[in-house]
């Protein structure tokens, strides 16, 4: 056997072991990438869901204000490539971006009700003689809890105010 056969099959033997390198990486990736969508189905669902409606709005808006998905990145502070994984359903959003997706496009992407509460208000007297009645919070509602304040201990004193809410 000549010197230069010997070279040639060391050089087809050494491409041959590098293609069998990368088809067993790309093989153990593709099982790895299906092993993680099975366990991450769940979000990636709604990922998905949230993706849709994105988009939807994105061209429901297109023909009023000139909604893109560039114009989508430049009002959040985001990369044009970060929103184009989120409208492919490939990124798992936080809450946070949820809701600057929320004000940027101004819709709702998701809702969270409220459990069917028996959270009462109780009514008390204000310095400016405003008297508020009692509130409760029912199944679906949407509750502002700024405006819930327990005033259930009330001080003696003559000036009718809650205790330690004016110093």
């Amino acid at each position: 056997m000549g010197l230069l056969k010997i070279m040639r099959i060391k050089t087809m033997s050494k491409k041959l072991d590098k293609i069998n390198s990368i088809a067993r990486k790309s093989g153990n990736s593709i099982i790895e990438e299906a092993k993680a969508q099975k366990q991450n189905r769940q979000w990636i669902k709604k990922s998905r869901k949230i993706a849709i409606h994105i988009l939807s709005e994105i061209k429901r808006q297109k023909p009023n204000n000139g909604m893109s998905q560039k114009k989508l990145a430049e009002k959040m502070d985001v990369s044009p490539q970060y929103i184009n994984k989120i409208v492919k359903g490939e990124e798992n959003l936080t809450l946070e971006t949820i809701s600057r997706i929320e004000e940027v496009l101004g819709v709702e992407l998701f809702n969270v009700d409220l459990p069917q509460s028996n959270m009462y208000v109780e009514p008390y007297k204000s310095d400016y003689q405003h008297i508020t009645s009692p509130s409760k919070v029912q199944d679906g509602d949407r509750a502002n809890f700024d405006n819930i304040i327990d005033f259930t201990s009330y001080n003696d004193s003559d000036d009718d105010k809650p205790s330690g809410t004016y110093g």
